[in-house]
């Protein structure tokens, strides 16, 4: 592990230290006995241009030349990553690797002992250039440290600073429609084709943004983790767009998350709308019904909401199925008349269809029924019933296109026959009449499907007038007697 290694180069390094320590204390020693054994040899001073020794001009020479010899320049040192261990820019010091290589150059031949916070890791030495190279002995792990390259050689030594970062992850972005460009309850729709995107991702990464695997866009994250972007024409298209957003950071990571924005900008088809069959009574699809709280169905486009008008009264809304049907009961029975009942489709996002509209009518009885013996078959008084004619034609008027049936209570005939659409109508049986009264019982339906029974009695007198009037004559004398 990088701390025992470092540790053990700590010991190495002070190891290194106390042999320089003893080195200098036998030079001092050495240094003292020949002092002891020439007095008069001198140290070199530093020089002190302030203050004036007095010594002769030739003395002042020597005096420079020995201080000259003693103050030696710095080694020059440089220090940096390595090209190839430098991901992301290039010009800073920021890597996702993590067991960098650095590169530098001082003195050649030069020994460089390398420092990661302080604690010697390493060395290198210069080639014959100055070159030198050097590679972290362990794993990173992320954060920021401080580099230190000591270089010396028999003639000096110098150093050179670095502050590296070693960043090897990055953030998951992330995006979503913005508010404004959203459709609220249903993530991921919008009814514009250039809606605007927000999302987060590490502090100045670079966010691509691609639509359907195409590289559409890349903005800069700011420095509180934040990014937005706004669609141009023709980047996106109607319906289900696959969107992947790639985050890469200052060292070069990458993270990516995929996701669908779905547009819709275009309005729905209006809605179909018809009775339904349990309250369309009577004929079939003629929008006619004697159902006072009719329903009414219809197919629209799945998850969109239908709004119910009567009139310009809004009755309410329901939600289409999966399958494209709706059904709307009315809550307020209706009185018989003509009605006219509308409806749009508005979908999930926002648009409205053109209206539908159905005109139905309410019936729940028959007004009005009339029947007669037909004027040129009613002999004698006409209009009086009474004819002479055992086959009479019949006549009458009662609601448009109603189903009549009707049967002779003495003969046990029944005819079947259909107003017409003003409501008239005429039959004649195909047997003949009974002598005298005849009960007829009309039964008739209308479109609307109700029904209702109306009686009609016909006398049917073939006999002359004079011998019913012997006849009659006979029938009171034989009461009187």
């Amino acid at each position: 592990m990088l701390q025992n290694f470092l540790a053990d180069n700590v010991a190495k390094d002070n190891l290194a230290q106390q042999s320089d320590a003893s080195q200098q204390n036998t030079q001092a020693k050495a240094t003292q006995v020949s002092k002891q054994n020439d007095a008069e040899k001198v140290l070199p001073q530093p020089i002190n241009k302030n203050t004036s020794t007095g010594k002769s001009n030739s003395s002042k020479n020597e005096e420079n030349k020995l201080d000259a010899e003693s103050v030696k320049e710095p080694l020059k040192v440089t220090l940096a990553l390595a090209a190839e261990s430098n991901s992301g820019s290039k010009d800073d010091s920021i890597t996702n690797f993590t067991k960098p290589q650095f590169v530098g150059s001082t003195a050649p031949n030069a020994t460089v002992i390398i420092k990661i916070n302080g604690i010697a890791v390493g060395q290198a030495v210069a080639d014959s250039l100055g070159n030198f190279t050097f590679t972290a002995p362990e794993t990173l792990t992320d954060g920021t440290y401080n580099l230190e390259a000591e270089a010396k050689t028999a003639d000096g030594s110098g150093s050179a600073k670095l502050v590296i970062t070693i960043d090897s992850v990055t953030d998951k972005p992330t995006f979503e429609l913005s508010p404004e460009s959203s459709v609220s309850g249903h993530k991921g729709l919008t009814p514009t084709l250039t809606p605007s995107i927000v999302g987060t991702a590490e502090e100045n990464a670079k966010v691509d943004i691609y639509v359907d695997n195409k590289l559409v866009a890349s903005v800069d994250v700011d420095k509180d983790g934040n990014w937005s972007y706004e669609f141009k024409d023709n980047e996106l298209s109607e319906g289900e767009n696959s969107i992947k957003v790639v985050a890469v950071d200052k060292a070069g990571n990458k993270n990516e998350t995929t996701d669908s924005i779905i547009t819709d900008t275009i309005a729905p088809e209006k809605p179909t709308i018809e009775l339904d069959d349990s309250s369309d009574s009577g004929i079939k699809n003629d929008s006619i019904t004697n159902s006072t709280l009719p329903t009414f169905i219809g197919v629209a486009e799945p998850g969109s909401t239908v709004s119910i008008y009567l009139g310009l009264k809004h009755l309410g809304e329901v939600i289409v199925a999966k399958d494209g049907t709706w059904s709307y009961t009315l809550t307020t029975p209706l009185k018989d008349g003509e009605y006219n009942i509308t409806a749009t489709a508005t979908d999930i996002a926002g648009h409205t269809s053109a209206t539908a509209n159905l005109p139905f009518t309410i019936d729940t009885r028959i007004s009005y029924f009339s029947a007669e013996i037909e004027a040129t078959d009613d002999s004698g008084i006409v209009g009086d019933n009474v004819t002479n004619n055992t086959r009479p034609t019949f006549t009458g008027k009662t609601e448009p296109n109603a189903i009549i049936s009707v049967i002779n209570s003495e003969t046990g005939e029944e005819v079947i026959f259909k107003a017409n659409d003003k409501g008239e109508w005429t039959f004649n049986f195909t047997s003949d009449s009974v002598e005298g009264v005849n009960n007829l019982t009309f039964t008739v339906e209308d479109v609307a499907g109700n029904k209702k029974d109306f009686s009609f009695s016909y006398v049917i007198d073939t006999v002359a007038l004079y011998l019913r009037q012997f006849l009659w004559r006979i029938l009171l004398f034989y009461r009187m007697v």
